[in-house]
């Protein structure tokens, strides 16, 4: 056996992986919890934003760090409204977590999110009309939602220099992240689902954040500032 094979042994025995294309560190657990445990991190982190909140408790990976009492804002951005009145009762006697029922796009308007026809709500509901087809759905209803740039959310909302984004967008990854390297001060963690990214989306994203530390799941991308 080579020295590679061996190297690839002993990481694999602490619950990492080196993927050959990028050699980039991947771990099969849950990224943020592991962040999130840490009492250092845990007083750094005074705002937290979550793009695409859902009900806050399907897959949604900020459920327990919320359990841990993490003593920071948070700002939940969510463009259902049904998923917002949940979200809403669910937090109501957490002072910390505001509720912000928006989208997040490239401008500011009114415009539509695309659910199963079938559904009044859904996890994989999107600003894409074909992302439903990823699910093998072909049928979708509109839901008009309102739209914001993620610059227009942070000063609506008076939500000054976020530490850490969490992003489960559906689809809308690549815009989002766009906006966030653009920002004054960079985030300290970024969490967010790579799964929808196309692979030129993929290598663009590694170029735009070279500065932070890269570690992937088959679905989630953590990135840390260096």
């Amino acid at each position: 056996m080579g020295l590679n094979y061996h190297v690839g042994r002993l990481i694999a025995r602490i619950g990492f992986t080196l993927l050959p294309t990028y050699k980039i560190p991947k771990n099969n657990g849950n990224l943020l919890e592991y962040i999130l445990k840490l009492p250092d991190i845990q007083k750094r982190i005074k705002t937290l934003v979550q793009i695409g909140g859902y009900d806050g408790d399907y897959e949604d990976p900020l459920k327990k760090a919320l359990n841990k009492q993490i003593k920071a804002k948070i700002f939940i951005i969510e463009p259902q409204e049904k998923c917002v009145k949940v979200l809403e009762k669910k937090y109501k006697s957490n002072y910390n977590v505001r509720i912000v029922p928006v989208a997040i796009s490239d401008i500011n308007k009114k415009s539509f999110i695309y659910i199963p026809e079938k559904n009044e709500v859904s996890p994989i509901a999107s600003l894409s009309k074909d992302h439903c087809k990823r699910f093998a759905i072909d049928n979708v209803r509109e839901v008009p939602i309102v739209c914001m740039t993620l610059k227009t959310v942070l000063k609506k909302y008076k939500i000054s220099k976020p530490e850490i984004f969490i992003i489960d967008a559906e689809g809308s990854e690549f815009v989002i992240l766009n906006q966030i390297i653009k920002l004054k001060k960079p985030p300290f963690i970024i969490y967010f689902e790579h799964l929808h990214l196309t692979k030129s989306e993929k290598e663009k994203i590694r170029e735009l954040f070279c500065s932070y530390i890269r570690v992937e799941t088959d679905q989630d991308t953590l990135l840390i500032h260096k």
